[in-house]
């Protein structure tokens, strides 16, 4: 099973980087190494095998990033540094019985790593807690740099010594620091934000500093060293559905500074079947209204396969899991659905969803679904169901309101795309565009599944559905 997510781009090639554990023990084995997966197009991935195996020692591993090694000389090879975190006995020993450290290895390839500490915690940790700032026994892994004049910022889920607004004894904030090389690092107090949480990852936008924290949530600051205070646009950038812990990747790690990624993973369903994906990636912009947001990136163009025919499914559905009739699109590969909505009341689309716990399901009776909608009057996105198809979906309950900060004129004619799939565990994880900003991965609970007949709503139309290309996730 796959968990947090690390990108990096070098030359034409997509390097993903994740943390694995055997499958379907979430809560009995911890994290015990990191993979790797290439890409040429940073959609369709290839498995790479082990990176990182945990130190045998250790409690469990912790995830990173990986930044290209500063050279000395204009004659040096390309070198790159990975860091990660592993989990061991506190040394010198105090009253916390586990302590966290950030080990590093470096590469020429990214393929093969050698351990900057081979030795192993306690011999030769790389980089320990400063006491000065931050607390024994605290969190301390996942750097995530800025560019910097002569080196790298870096920030990571850390413990500061002095949090006022901390509510638990090992509650964890920020931490922040310098290197000259992406290798050795010194600490220096935390930049904030001043409530607990993650790092989730730092960009740049207009000499502003936008940090991803506490699951999805952003916060800016005008200086690298912050204070980060909460954005008040889009504060909640991508948190809620089934997206789990997003993380930014800018300059160092795509090459470009035109060009901000964001990776998350994604995480239908719940256990026994535990499944993890990797999310679509997506691209980051600071909108025409200096609004910072995740949009489609035009890379995941790659996704459109074979048209078909509409309407997808007649009225009596004719795919799996009812008879297997032809023609039937693919929906354990998915499908990509395009349409536009004139902005006037409620415009989205409806897709109708089967209850797996029922013994004879009659889908010819059953006009249950979600809907996925934009509201006018409230100028939000709303994910909900509803037991029937009517123009304004009267009958519609909210599952979640989604505010992207985004006021559209009424009447406007705005582009929306919607992605789903089937999972393996007989879950529908599902993408839904409009304007080409995304509104929010979500997974249907649990036990409906989509079964390929869909509607617009509103004043809204379909105007195109292909099948996807995925094989794998999204």
């Amino acid at each position: 099973v796959m968990w947090d997510t690390w990108l990096f781009k070098y030359k034409s090639t997509y390097y993903l980087n994740y943390l694995k554990r055997p499958y379907n023990v979430r809560t009995a084995t911890p994290w015990d190494g990191v993979n790797g997966a290439i890409s040429s197009d940073g959609v369709h991935f290839s498995d790479a095998g082990a990176m990182i195996t945990k130190d045998p020692a250790a409690v469990w591993l912790g995830s990173g990033s990986i930044v290209p090694k500063r050279k000395t000389s204009a004659d040096e090879d390309d070198e790159f540094v990975m860091n990660f975190s592993q989990q061991f006995d506190c040394q010198p020993a105090s009253n916390e019985t586990t302590c966290q450290s950030i080990f590093f290895a470096t590469s020429k390839d990214l393929f093969s790593w050698s351990l900057v500490a081979p030795g192993g915690f306690p011999q030769q940790a790389v980089f320990k807690y400063n006491l000065k700032y931050y607390k024994v026994g605290g969190r301390w892994d996942c750097i995530s740099v800025l560019p910097a004049k002569e080196g790298y910022f870096g920030y990571w889920t850390a413990t500061p010594l002095k949090h006022p607004n901390f509510t638990t004894k090992d509650g964890h904030g920020a931490g922040f620091g310098f290197s000259k090389d992406g290798l050795t690092w010194d600490a220096l107090p935390t930049p904030g934000p001043d409530i607990e949480g993650e790092v989730g990852g730092v960009a740049i936008f207009n000499e502003k500093v936008y940090l991803l924290f506490d699951e999805g949530h952003l916060y800016s600051a005008l200086n690298p060293a912050g204070p980060f205070k909460a954005e008040p646009s889009n504060f909640v950038f991508l948190a809620g559905g089934s997206a789990v812990f997003p993380r930014f990747w800018g300059q160092v790690y795509t090459g470009s500074a035109s060009e901000v990624l964001l990776t998350h993973q994604q995480v239908p369903g719940h256990e026994p079947q535990f499944l993890v994906y990797l999310g679509l990636v997506k691209q980051v912009k600071l909108q025409k209204d200096n609004v910072l947001r995740a949009v489609w990136w035009p890379n995941n163009d790659v996704l459109k396969g074979q048209p078909l025919v509409l309407p997808v499914v007649p009225g009596l559905p004719t795919c799996p899991p009812f008879n297997g009739r032809q023609p039937c699109p693919d929906l354990t590969a998915g499908l990509w659905v395009e349409g536009t909505a004139s902005l006037v009341g409620y415009s989205g689309v409806w897709i109708r969803a089967i209850n797996l716990s029922d013994v004879n399901p009659n889908p010819s009776d059953d006009t249950f679904g979600f809907a996925f909608r934009w509201s006018f009057e409230n100028n939000t996105f709303q994910i909900g169901t509803a037991n029937a198809i009517s123009a304004d979906l009267s009958n519609f309950t909210l599952i979640q309101s989604i505010d992207r900060a985004i006021t559209w004129e009424q009447g406007n004619q705005v582009p929306w795309k919607l992605l789903f799939r089937n999972m393996q565990t007989n879950i529908t994880a599902v993408e839904f565009y409009m304007d080409d900003v995304l509104v929010l991965p979500f997974a249907l609970p649990e036990p409906y599944l989509a079964d390929g007949f869909l509607t617009p709503v509103g004043e809204s139309n379909i105007t195109q559905v292909n099948q996807l290309t995925l094989s794998g996730g999204f």
